[in-house]
């Protein structure tokens, strides 16, 4: 069932949305005359149906009503029978197309989110996100009749079924002959070859980054993520990347190496030939490193600075070629000339971009730029597929609700054409404030500096991706890291972050680094500039001082050396960078008003509401109150499937000797505030549970720098570090990495004590600080039995 969302018209935030059909997936029949859309639905309110639409008018035939959240599609090689996996049932529907209906129910474990057929059509895998694993039917189609055994059947919910592989397996793909499988995992940033017929993993890529997608075209594989960082070894810190070397990833730059990538990978054995970069870390952002001026980390603030060292370890400019942001999908074209090209489908900046292959070496060359200008599509662009011989691409918009085609043999500034395949009634996407957060949550990139980060980078459908990162709100960023908060169930869990600080009206850590100030002019933030120039109070007091009038009057008068900087943007302030990609992304620059407005007391006396302008402030409340208007929370399947001893580990949930419930009480599992815990006037707190991160000398890396706490009051950090909220246990079943700084890989590392029976191998024991177990709860005393008991029950909440 689905999770309600407490958040409702009680809330002077609330208001009516519309419904959303919330399109993922698509395939193209091979007829040419079909495509087929599943209609998922968002997670509080699931689709039930697939959409059959004319390929050349975009318009829908029918609909086809099938299980609870459809994700994936297999079209059987016979092209008659479509198999769809319902991410919320425990079935699959097999359609049989000519008679337009659901013939078969399969069984199938709840979340069964993809499905792909061997190229001839007696095996399906199809790839599980509750059990971590990839399942098989043995597949028959006779006289018109689809039948599929079994294979991995799942009897109880503590069952391991199937072949394990990386967390949250998202897609497969068959390699032509049919002997070896890929399927790529976001979360666990991997992509798995496994051999058909030993049933075997045999090789994994892990780039450090989550695996959107991979394509095979000949000899070579193409593998979509969001970067693997700099790897710049000469710099001291945290060793991201779990290489044995310290100081790389995002580690030491932050959110400028968050980058938009395509790796080419050999198809024999996933070796890595080539890789292809937005390399943004160049030289947008004031503080971008500059392989030209190596020089130019010394110029900054130390927050900022980096050492000449780092700009040795740039990949190469003829590598930066991604001209999109959020690479979702790679689909095989084909050239005007019959060649083999590559497109990408860009959500982050609703565009797709096509590349030449070099059939010999895998080698890509970009067919547009972002100075010519890509193909443009609707909003959260997020599937494709190829018609008319591989010269027109469909993608399908999943916020737009809508498939866009293009003709991939005419000019990037050509009228694409568009067909309406979700639900419009309620208005054209965005129609209202909650829709306007909603669209700068995926439609970022045109919001920053860099021009290629998006919120859903890291925050992939709400979930965190499997990787701590260092966050400009760390006092030493180069050693200390946090782990990706989780976008779900936002509402009765504030304040967030760790730090418990944030809330709904402030994001401003997060969006700062978008869009720093030092980018914009008349902000007056960049000292390269502004340190040639008195202060503003000097200028107050004296404006005959040289220099003043540009201080005074910045915006009519901006100093010469706003022009000459080689970084930044036009826009003299950050609110004019927010509301010229909001007219310009959006459609508008001031919020509809339905949730966010100013009142003022009109001329007859009445209060009046106007609607909030979308500048950084706008955009910040319009991106909070998305997240508290839309759960995201996804339905259990351990509570629906319960284990026999989940009443057991209740039980010790609650006991004063754990002491579990009383940090974690139920059903929010967090001490947010206000709650029926504390009627304290801000959230509770607490040192440290477990042991910091210390850097080699001993100092506490966790803490958080004075800006921060400047900004937050509500946060607090003393000598003896910074205290913490308490973050929900809800929805850890679905998580892959817990504590602050993401060191434990499961319930178990997190709940264990040094030393206890239940330990398993490889297992670390993280309940402790200092060598002090039961810092986290009281856990040494408990039997193996009991402690199993206690994970399986909080694997229900």
């Amino acid at each position: 069932m689905p999770v309600d969302n407490p958040f409702g018209p009680d809330d002077p935030l609330w208001s009516e949305q519309p419904h959303r059909d919330r399109p993922s997936t698509m395939l193209a029949h091979p007829d040419g005359e079909r495509i087929i859309v599943a209609l998922t639905g968002p997670e509080n309110d699931p689709g039930r149906e697939v959409a059959i639409v004319d390929a050349e008018t975009l318009a829908t035939e029918r609909r086809i009503e099938v299980g609870p959240g459809p994700m994936g599609l297999a079209l059987h090689p016979d092209g008659r029978f479509l198999v769809v996996t319902n991410r919320f049932a425990r079935y699959a529907s097999v359609v049989d197309l000519d008679e337009g209906r659901v013939v078969a129910e399969v069984d199938v474990p709840y979340y069964t989110e993809a499905v792909a057929f061997s190229p001839d059509g007696r095996l399906a895998v199809l790839a599980n996100r509750w059990k971590d694993s990839l399942l098989r039917w043995e597949v028959e189609v006779t006289e018109g009749r689809f039948e599929a055994k079994v294979l991995d059947p799942l009897r109880t919910s503590t069952d391991s079924v199937g072949l394990p592989v990386p967390a949250n397996p998202r897609r497969v793909v068959f390699t032509p002959d049919g002997t070896r499988l890929l399927v790529t995992s976001e979360t666990e940033m991997a992509l798995t070859m496994v051999d058909v017929e030993r049933w075997t993993a045999v090789a994994v890529y892990e780039p450090n980054s989550p695996v959107i997608d991979a394509v095979i075209a000949d000899d070579f594989i193409y593998v979509l993520h969001v970067g693997s960082g700099s790897n710049h070894p000469p710099d001291d810190g945290f060793d991201g990347d779990h290489d044995g070397a310290p100081g790389d990833n995002t580690a030491n730059v932050g959110f400028q190496d968050v980058q938009n990538e395509i790796d080419v990978l050999a198809l024999s054995d996933l070796e890595r030939m080539h890789r292809y970069t937005s390399d943004s870390i160049c030289c947008k952002d004031y503080r971008d490193v500059d392989p030209d001026r190596p020089e130019a980390g010394e110029e900054l603030a130390p927050v900022d600075a980096w050492p000449r060292e780092r700009a040795a370890f740039m990949p190469a400019r003829s590598t930066w070629t991604v001209a999109g942001a959020m690479p979702e999908r790679a689909v095989l074209v084909r050239r005007a000339d019959g060649g083999a090209a590559l497109a990408v489908v860009f959500g982050g900046s609703s565009e797709v971009q096509t590349f030449d292959i070099d059939a010999a070496s895998g080698a890509l060359t970009p067919r547009e730029t972002a100075e010519t200008g890509l193909y443009a599509t609707g909003f959260g662009a997020i599937d494709a597929v190829a018609t008319r011989d591989g010269h027109r691409l469909v993608v399908l918009d999943r916020l737009s609700e809508t498939l866009t085609a293009l003709d991939l043999t005419g000019p990037t500034s050509a009228e694409a054409q568009t067909g309406v395949v979700g639900d419009v009634s309620g208005g054209e996407f965005p129609a209202t404030d909650v829709e306007l957060g909603e669209a700068f949550n995926t439609v970022t990139a045109a919001f920053t500096v860099d021009g290629d980060q998006t919120c859903v980078t890291c925050h992939r459908e709400g979930t965190p991706i499997a990787k701590a990162v260092s966050m400009p709100l760390l006092e030493t960023p180069t050693w200390g890291v946090r782990l990706i908060m989780s976008y779900r169930q936002a509402y009765d869990s504030r304040p967030w972050f760790v730090e418990a600080g944030m809330g709904e009206e402030n994001f401003f850590p997060v969006i700062n680094e978008f869009a720093r100030k030092e980018n914009f002019c008349c902000e007056q933030s960049d000292t390269r500039v502004w340190s040639l120039y008195p202060s503003r109070a000097e200028c107050v007091d004296d404006d005959t001082l040289e220099g003043c009038e540009h201080v005074l009057e910045c915006l009519t008068n901006p100093p010469p050396e706003c022009a000459e900087r080689a970084y930044g943007v036009p826009a003299l302030t950050r609110d004019q960078h927010f509301r010229d990609a909001a007219r310009r992304v959006l459609g508008r620059d001031e919020s509809f008003g339905d949730a966010l407005f100013a009142e003022r007391v009109g001329p007859d006396g009445n209060i009046v509401r106007r609607p909030i302008r979308l500048g950084f402030d706008g955009i910040t409340r319009a991106l909070g109150t998305f997240l508290l208007a839309r759960p995201r929370a996804l339905p259990n399947p351990n509570a629906a499937f319960p284990a026999a001893n989940v009443s057991r580990g209740a039980a010790i949930f609650a006991s004063t000797e754990a002491g579990c419930n009383g940090c974690h009480p139920l059903p929010v599992t967090s001490t947010a505030f206000p709650t029926a815990v504390t009627d304290a006037p801000g959230p509770i707190t607490f040192p440290y549970l477990v042991t910091p991160i210390r850097d080699p000398w001993g100092n506490d890396v966790d803490r958080v720098n004075p800006a921060f706490l400047g900004t937050f009051p509500t946060s607090r950090q003393n000598e003896g570090g910074l205290r913490i909220g308490v973050a929900q246990i809800r929805g850890a079943w679905d998580r892959t990495r817990f504590l602050h700084h993401g060191a434990a890989r499961s319930l178990r590392e997190v709940l264990a004590t040094p030393g206890h029976a239940a330990l398993r191998d490889g297992e670390r024991a993280l309940n402790e600080r200092d060598g002090q177990p039961n810092t986290h709860g009281g856990i040494s005393h408990l039997s193996v039995s009991d402690f199993d008991a206690l994970v399986a029950f909080l694997e229900t909440l």
